[in-house]
Parts: C-alpha cells; structure tokens; sequence
C-alpha cells in the first residue's frame, strides 16, 4: 500500500504540473516575453532613461522651495534626504495643490495615493532619531508632481499626533518613459 501511496502522488503531481504553462506578459501562452527595466512588456529597456540629481542649494527663503520635477509616466521614484535637516519635503502637482505636507501644515509618515500611484512618506520622529527623510513611489505616475522643500519654522502646524516607526528606504533608481535619451551620468535624486 506504501508504494502505490507514493506513486500515486508522483503521478498527481505529473499531471498538475503537465497543466501549468508558460504565459509571457502579453498575455499569451508560450510567449517568452517579459517586462523591461522600464515597464514595457517585450521591451527592451531603451524607452526610458534615468532623471538624477543632487539640491545642494541653500535656503535662504521663507516659504516653499522648488526642487525637482517628477515628470508623468515616472517609476521608481526616490527623494532622499543626504544628511539630516530639520527641513520638510512636500510633493505638489503643477498647480501648487498639496498632497502632503502643504499649506503649513506638516503631515503625518505614511502612505499617500497620489497620481496613480502610492507614495510612501518617512521622516525621523527628531533630528536625533535614526534614519533620513525620504519620499518613494514605484510608479509609474499619471500626472507630472513637484518635489517641494520648506524650512521647518515655528508657524508650521503638525498633523494630529501618530506614532510610526520609520522605514530605512533602499536606493535603486528614478526612471522616466518620456524620453529614449539616455543621461550620460547615473546618480540620485536627493534632498
């Protein structure tokens, strides 16, 4: 009775798998395609190109600072914060219409759906705590953002109160499918 026991899962198992067949990302079976660094089912990796850049500008103003633009159809986006500062990032559309940390009133860690997609928001509790202040979106979005900066000053108003562990971001890359252009250089866009 053993062995039949185990034969007969040998063969169950033959004809579950005999039943499973390969479906590339175009939906059809047997295909061989995958999808690229930059999204595109069967692509090549050559429809996107790397946006990079470090804000090393001082603040000298009050108010908003402009620091970069996410352009629409953006992935893996991440603004990372180089050193700590009591600076807040805030990400706007192109209007000026805040989804965190706008209108002085500075946002709670967490996760914004915003543009198609989700943005995860971390900030150390104080300049003291562990970890930097960084903003990440896998993308791709589906309206162009503003990446803003403001000063941390007495008038700002923080959101009700609500404990949350920062998360240490892992750095990859910001990738752009509005241009074949490649940069010459690779860095990262950081605060």
């Amino acid at each position: 009775i053993y062995i039949k026991y185990k034969l007969y899962i040998i063969i169950l198992l033959t004809v579950l798998f005999s039943w499973l067949q390969v479906v590339g990302c175009d939906g059809k079976l047997y295909s061989s395609k995958t999808i690229d660094k930059c999204g595109v089912c069967g692509g090549n990796g050559g429809s996107c190109y790397r946006v990079s850049g470090s804000y090393r500008k001082g603040i000298t103003q009050l108010g908003y600072v402009f620091i970069t633009n996410i352009p629409v159809g953006a992935t893996d986006i991440q603004i990372i914060e180089r050193r700590k500062t009591e600076n807040i990032l805030a990400l706007s559309d192109e209007a000026g219409h805040f989804f965190f940390n706008g209108n002085s009133v500075i946002d709670n860690p967490q996760n914004f759906h915003v543009a198609g997609t989700v943005f995860k928001y971390r900030r150390p509790a104080n300049l003291f705590s562990d970890g930097f202040e960084y903003i990440m979106a896998q993308g791709p979005t589906h309206q162009a953002l503003n990446v803003m900066v403001v000063p941390r000053a007495p008038e700002l108003r923080a959101a009700p109160s609500m404990v949350s562990t920062p998360e240490q971001p892992q750095i990859s890359n910001l990738m752009s499918k509005t241009s074949k252009d490649p940069s010459p250089a690779e860095q990262k866009v950081t605060v």
